[in-house]
């Protein structure tokens, strides 16, 4: 099984006296005993402390991208979006909203249903779903992140299988965010590996140098079909896919 840890830190008057280190061991003796893989996300300015102490298997990094809600809309305007129809998760049947939690388990190959609940009732996010004949075939999600200063919100995840997919559903999105704020900073992360990295990013633009990286204790199989994977969930401290 597995097991990550959030926020590590101590207080700025305290660090150097060996009590970020104390807890750090006590942390891995249990996780050991308990025989769990550990997983971390280092800031590049820690990764090389944390890549060469207990977690030594690099997973994955978050290329981030940083837009304006008129960049964002600027970008969706470049692909016909004609032909695709979306809707709102919240305008989704029964059995559409059930297809729903079977496509999400299809791509992260995980039972997510409990989590799903949540997270599509959450009056902090917005959710895009690309439906044909009743069956789920993509889908976005917009959410806020830290405190309403920070003018910011983050589109993820995004499964889909293709840019113009991923347009289309931003696009239905957008409105939300202009509500939340008509100059929200639009953060967008892709994980190395996914298709969002081959196909999303080049195209995308407005990449920031801050990357964010997934590190483990020990290697695992990983189940996301990163094929489909435009943007991961990118829950911040915690393991993506």
């Amino acid at each position: 099984s597995f097991i990550t840890t959030g926020f590590y830190m101590t207080l700025e008057e305290l660090r150097g006296a060996g009590i970020g280190s104390k807890i750090w061991n006590r942390a891995m003796e249990r996780i050991r005993a308990a025989k769990k893989t550990f997983g971390l996300r280092a800031v590049p300015d820690m990764y090389t402390k944390y890549a060469s102490g207990d977690t030594q298997v690099e997973l994955s990094r978050l290329k981030k991208h940083l837009l304006t809600v008129d960049q964002m809309k600027d970008f969706c305007s470049h692909y016909d979006v004609s032909s695709l129809g979306s809707r709102l998760y919240r305008e989704l049947n029964d059995n559409e909203q059930r297809d729903f939690i079977r496509f999400d388990r299809e791509i992260t190959g995980r039972d997510r249903s409990a989590w799903l609940e949540k997270f599509t009732t959450s009056s902090t996010t917005e959710i895009s779903v690309f439906v044909r004949d009743g069956k789920v075939e993509a889908y976005a999600a917009v959410s806020t992140i830290g405190h309403k200063s920070a003018n910011t919100v983050k589109i993820g995840p995004c499964f889909a299988s293709s840019v113009t997919e991923f347009s289309v559903l931003v696009k239905l999105l957008i409105p939300w965010i202009e509500k939340f704020s008509n100059d929200a900073n639009v953060l967008i992360a892709v994980l190395t590996g996914s298709v969002g990295e081959r196909e999303l990013s080049p195209v995308l633009g407005h990449q920031m140098s801050y990357e964010l990286v997934t590190l483990l204790s020990e290697s695992i199989e990983t189940k996301m079909n990163l094929s489909k994977c435009y943007v991961p969930n990118n829950a911040h401290c915690h393991f993506d896919a």
